[in-house]
């Protein structure tokens, strides 16, 4: 099976007339752009990427200035408007133990502490106080769960499941 690319930045606009592109990071890890060799651009949601090496990388606060050796003219980087940089899985910055990232929880099972099947998660939603697990559930209903220690009691990616102490109330 082949891994989903994640998207680590988006391109914003083409930068000067040599090709430089203007990048906004979407990642808690943007240095990154400045030690990745190879990427991916495409769509967001696309299947479809092309692969292109990285010339040179520049911070221009808040964002960073990329350039892909391919790309040597504006005409070439408007091509490149609004598109995302993204990069294999194994290329993400590896996190501490009981943090995970948002692709790795989209698609757990969600399950009571009885063992009761309550759906599926379909989305992450960044919040400020935490954030947020969308699942949907059975009967097409949707329900929200707070990202919380009295909420989540296991994750577990090997077995695709997420373990949640269900309170009444909660859908």
């Amino acid at each position: 099976m082949v891994q989903p690319l994640i998207a680590i930045a988006q391109i914003i606009r083409p930068h000067g007339i040599r090709g430089e592109l203007k990048v906004q990071s979407l990642s808690d890890f943007p240095d990154r752009l400045t030690r990745i060799k190879t990427i991916f651009v495409s769509e967001q949601d696309g299947d479809s990427a092309q692969s292109y090496e990285i010339e040179l990388v520049r911070r221009q606060s808040p964002y960073f200035l990329v350039k892909l050796k391919s790309v040597n003219d504006l005409d070439n980087a408007e091509n490149f408007r609004n598109k995302f940089i993204k990069i294999e899985q194994k290329d993400v910055h590896p996190l501490e133990k009981n943090q995970f990232y948002h692709y790795q929880l989209v698609g757990l099972n969600v399950l009571s502490t009885t063992g009761e099947e309550l759906g599926t998660i379909s989305a992450v939603i960044p919040n400020p106080g935490n954030d947020l697990f969308q699942v949907n559930g059975q009967n097409r209903s949707k329900f929200l769960i707070p990202a919380v220690t009295e909420f989540i009691k296991e994750i577990d990616l090997l077995n695709q499941r997420m373990i949640i102490n269900f309170i009444p109330g909660l859908i």
